[in-house]
């Protein structure tokens, strides 16, 4: 026995010592590599040569996603010296492996705030658009990719027909923002009317509160689109949803539901505001004013006000206007005294 346990410790003093040694040589070997790559790129970036992706393998690239902060060092070089056909290389790539490395190098250019042309969003986008037809491992990079290309030309998603495939996954963050994004244009929110949007969106509302909210707030574009738009939306059972969280408890839902009522006070014709009135529960908007939020007092206070122009009747609660009317805001307390008077 006295043997075998002398045996063990032997081979565990001489198994830990290998390792360590192994270790040091892997770090040491990593060092090499790692200045290798970095003088590599630092000598592209004092040259004026047009960077080419196949100078960079997909081991090379690997290694600086893992060591040097993820791809800034390589983002240096773009920044001085960006070319499309390194965009087509990496679009033309078959493994899985280098299209994920690809999105992340994608995502990366647009946090660094990269100036890219019409022709460079064109290339990203057909690629995210090739992967999620192929693929779906790699959705949410794919949407957040879309979500900055459409914040910089939101034309490139109509020109690549890619609201299909959009549609096709509403049930992540990312694309309920796509779709606030198109909410912003007339044109667009009409397209999406059509494309009965209201009702797919129904199925996603309360599925979380930062996706609720970003619903809301669509909806709040929408009720400051066309005539057609809000007439779709105010008969919509995703309208009469947002109505009964006008008094929620999270200040950003009761934020949203304010701006709803406000935009249809200022953009909506007498028809569309009779309805409206017929469906809002004065009492909700009389609780979500005792919350403190300037911007929801405004909001509801010139709301009442528009509706009472229009001679609609609102239920104005006259107590709550009195105690606004001493806000330490100023639009607040002017606006509940215009009310008032």
């Amino acid at each position: 026995m006295e043997k075998v346990a002398e045996r063990n410790k032997n081979f565990m003093t001489t198994d830990i010592e290998g390792y360590m040694e192994g270790r040091r040589r892997f770090s040491v070997t990593l060092r090499r590599e790692k200045r290798a790559t970095q003088l590599k790129l630092y000598r592209y970036k004092t040259s004026n040569k047009e960077i080419s992706y196949s100078d960079f393998s997909f081991e090379n690239l690997k290694k600086i996603s893992l060591i040097a902060n993820e791809i800034t060092v390589f983002l240096k070089i773009l920044e001085c010296n960006f070319h499309l056909s390194l965009i087509e290389k990496i679009h033309n790539t078959k493994s899985d492996e280098k299209k994920l490395l690809a999105l992340k190098i994608f995502e990366k250019m647009f946090e660094n705030k990269m100036p890219l042309k019409y022709g460079a969003l064109l290339s990203i986008a057909h690629m995210v658009k090739d992967q999620l037809i192929i693929s779906e491992l790699y959705t949410t990079q794919c949407f957040s990719i879309l979500n900055q290309i459409s914040n910089r030309n939101i034309q490139i998603i109509w020109d690549l027909n890619l609201l299909p495939s959009i549609l096709q996954h509403l049930n992540l963050p990312q694309v309920i923002h796509l779709i606030k994004n198109f909410s912003f244009d007339d044109t667009l929110n009409d397209i999406l009317i059509k494309e009965n949007i209201l009702s797919k969106l129904l199925q996603h509302f309360s599925s979380s509160l930062n996706t609720t909210c970003l619903i809301l707030l669509t909806l709040s574009n929408f009720a400051s689109g066309s005539p057609s738009t809000i007439s779709k939306l105010i008969s919509s059972p995703i309208f009469n949803q947002a109505l009964n969280m006008i008094d929620n408890s999270n200040i950003y839902i009761r934020k949203e539901c304010s701006y709803i009522l406000y935009n249809l006070s200022c953009i909506g014709d007498y028809d569309q505001l009779t309805i409206v009135n017929s469906l809002v529960d004065g009492v909700k908007i009389s609780n979500a004013l005792t919350f403190p939020c300037y911007q929801v007092h405004y909001n509801y206070l010139i709301f009442w006000i528009k509706m009472k122009e229009k001679n609609l009747k609102p239920q104005i609660d006259l107590e709550i206007c009195e105690t606004l009317a001493l806000s330490k805001n100023p639009d607040v307390s002017k606006t509940a005294q215009l009310l008032l008077a």
